[in-house]
């Protein structure tokens, strides 16, 4: 077996650490929203199709750890997704998977939210390998940053929890990914 196997088999399995570093990308261990520190709860990667390919790097930073997923969507504490695409992605194919995962996480708020998910869905850009997406939750809403420019805010926190939920929610990107945020071996 060669060292590059050996390596990619002990960097893959260990995930859930909270010093995470792939590539040249990393999540600290932690980091600031207004005067509050938040913490690495958790890391993943979204894998899609068949061969399981790591479509982007993505961690949750709480106030403090938690693994309980409506404990966190009720907080009203801040949160922040810290998101990289490990490829591009098309804007069209960014849009159709930000429209199924709100489908399949706003239960009967999907009407009342209809502005605010339409306004999030115009703001979306075509994803760029390792830009820096920071989606920042707080109880006055959810803003979201590309490389450090703010490219959406929205001032609905239901909107927010919606949001969150889509990561973490009953209908996350895959489980695997909603389990690695939540650090649930």
């Amino acid at each position: 077996m060669s060292m590059k196997i050996v390596f990619l088999i002990f960097g893959f399995c260990c995930l859930s650490r909270a010093d995470l570093k792939f590539d040249d990308l990393s999540m600290p261990e932690s980091v600031m929203v207004d005067t509050k520190n938040l913490v690495l709860n958790g890391t993943s990667f979204r894998k899609a199709s068949l061969f399981n390919v790591k479509v982007w790097l993505s961690g949750l930073y709480l106030e403090k750890k938690s693994n309980q997923a409506e404990e966190i969507l009720k907080s009203i504490g801040p949160k922040v997704i810290r998101l990289f695409p490990l490829y591009n992605i098309s804007l069209n194919d960014s849009i159709k998977g930000w429209k199924v995962a709100f489908e399949g996480n706003c239960e009967n708020q999907c009407q009342i939210l209809d502005p605010e998910i339409q306004k999030f869905l115009k703001s979306i850009p075509e994803f760029k390998k390792k830009d820096e997406y920071l989606y920042t939750f707080t109880n006055r809403g959810v803003t979201y940053t590309l490389n450090g420019k703010e490219v959406f805010k929205s001032e609905s926190p239901e909107f927010s929890r919606l949001l969150l939920s889509t990561w973490i929610g009953k209908k996350p990107p895959t489980e695997e990914a909603r389990r690695g945020l939540l650090s649930i071996k």
